[in-house]
């Protein structure tokens, strides 16, 4: 066992890797050969002058940057599938995947606490994109639009979706989002948000949006080219 200059302690085990805890026995990781480990068989460790932890293992020698800014996340933690989206949204970290959106949580324990990624329940498909309007969190996903609270999610608009950009139009805020059925438009009235219509001569999948400066919009397609809306001074759904 071995102390580091903040106070906290890591072990080297004989078939479970390395193990850290804090000063008052709180667990606080483990590494292991199922996150990057090269060896679960640890001989000896070493830390050298920058608080680096060296382990020596019975397939070589692993150094752990315990004091470096950087973090690295995998399915040891709880994500499946590919990252398609990250958020922090009130202190909170979502990652959203080709399998769903995952929330990064500290779980307590009798003497240990424990970090992972869990699922947010009824979020199971391709979560595109992850936004925040008037301080709540959407999730744009193929299976819906969602707001997502603490470990839940609710669904607030059918559809399959890529992509979500609010817009002023006509001196009103509004939520453009784009999908499988093109371009729908949507407001925000007392916390509920509302489908209002869609562009209709848009009948290409949207796959992302971009609002420009001098007020038009440009949608990118999957494989149809890309396209400039002109609304003008009023939301004009035939526009195009």
């Amino acid at each position: 066992m071995k102390s580091l200059s903040d106070g906290t302690f890591v072990v080297g085990t004989n078939s479970g890797g390395l193990v850290s805890f804090d000063e008052d026995g709180k667990y606080r990781f483990v590494l292991s050969s199922s996150n990057g480990l090269k060896n679960n068989t640890i001989n000896d460790i070493c830390i050298d002058n920058q608080n680096k932890v060296w382990a020596v293992t019975e397939n070589g020698i692993c150094l752990l940057e315990t004091n470096s800014e950087l973090s690295y996340f995998n399915a040891y933690n709880g994500i499946r599938g590919t990252v398609l989206s990250v958020r922090r949204h009130e202190g909170r970290l979502y990652v959203g995947t080709t399998s769903g959106l995952f929330q990064y949580s500290r779980w307590e324990m009798p003497g240990a606490a424990m970090y992972s990624f869990i699922g947010i329940r009824g979020i199971m498909n391709n979560c595109w994109q992850l936004c925040t309007y008037e301080d709540k969190l959407y999730a744009v996903t193929l299976d819906g639009l969602f707001l997502v609270g603490d470990r839940r999610a609710e669904k607030v608009l059918d559809g399959a979706f890529n992509s979500m950009k609010p817009m002023t139009i006509g001196g009103e805020e509004l939520l453009l989002i784009g999908g499988h059925s093109g371009l729908t438009v949507a407001r925000v009235t007392n916390g509920k948000l509302k489908e209002i219509g869609r562009l209709k001569n848009m009948r290409h999948r949207v796959r992302t949006i971009a609002p420009d400066n001098d007020g038009s919009l440009w949608l990118g397609t999957d494989s149809d080219g890309l396209f400039r809306v002109e609304f003008g001074d009023s939301l004009d759904f035939d526009a195009m």
